[in-house]
């Protein structure tokens, strides 16, 4: 069953913190793809959540975004902040990554190891 059509908080379970509000899941190959290609940027409170998924790419992206890479727990194994359009990255262990706004990162408390939740709001 796909989660296409909610909207989730992603939530730091080990301090209650809110990543971000409205964030969407792209768990079929066609909405993988697509991703965050063709917006011109991202909100604040927006979020794209890829499962199952373990590499992703910025090319044809027009901002920066911040990335964090999840196991099969949902717990924090890498993040990136700000990377830029043109750029690739991958964790091969994988399972979840979250696409924020390039910057949002440098403004939570996120470490490697923190356990994040998904609320359908």
């Amino acid at each position: 069953m796909s989660n296409k059509n909610k909207v989730y908080r992603v939530i730091n379970k080990r301090n209650g913190e809110v990543l971000a509000g409205k964030v969407l899941m792209a768990d079929s190959f066609w909405s993988r793809l697509r991703g965050l290609l063709g917006r011109e940027s991202i909100g604040e409170d927006e979020g794209l959540i890829l499962y199952p998924c373990s590499e992703i790419h910025c090319f044809g992206m027009k901002f920066n975004i911040d990335v964090i890479f999840l196991d099969r727990e949902k717990r924090i194994i890498s993040y990136i902040d700000d990377m830029q359009p043109g750029y690739r990255a991958r964790v091969k262990e994988a399972t979840y990554v979250i696409e924020l706004q390039g910057g949002s990162l440098k403004k939570k408390q996120v470490r490697r190891e923190d356990i994040l939740v998904f609320e359908v709001i």
